[in-house]
Order: structure tokens, then sequence, then C-alpha cells
């Protein structure tokens, strides 16, 4: 999946975050993406989760920063 069909996802169901596998090329890592208040946020899976000014983003700069990210969901997170 690319990045604007994650961020559908998201918007269609808000309550939720997913754990992704960002892939490029042969590295794979896994993320965890939330949308709170119209902002998303994005961490590394060995990160502690804070929805603070360093992991937040608004739609435009999330979509330039990952613009040629592919991802497979791996889950859904509460």
């Amino acid at each position: 999946m690319n990045t604007p069909e994650i961020l559908s996802i998201l918007k269609c169901n808000s309550e939720i975050g997913l754990q992704l596998t960002k892939r490029n090329g042969l590295l794979n890592s896994t993320w965890l993406i939330y949308l709170k208040n119209g902002f998303y946020y994005y961490f590394d899976i060995s990160e502690k989760i804070s929805f603070d000014e360093n992991h937040k983003y608004s739609e435009e700069q999330f979509l330039k920063q990952f613009k040629n990210s592919y991802f497979e969901i791996d889950c859904e997170c509460n």
C-alpha cells in the first residue's frame, strides 16, 4: 500500500492506529501510525509512543515525507 491509501484507512477509522511494515528496497522496518486531532503521528516500533511535536505531521507534511514509501498493514492498534 502507498501512503495515500494508508491515510485513507486512518481517516475512515481514526479510533485506531496501524502497525505497518515499511518497505524500502531490501530493508524493512516496523512503524506505528495514528491520526489524532487532525495530525498524523508516526513512531518506530521500539519508540515510546508520545503524541508530541517531534512525531506530529500535517497531512501535507506526511505525504511529502513518505511519498515514495510502501507499506503492509500488520495489524490495527487501539
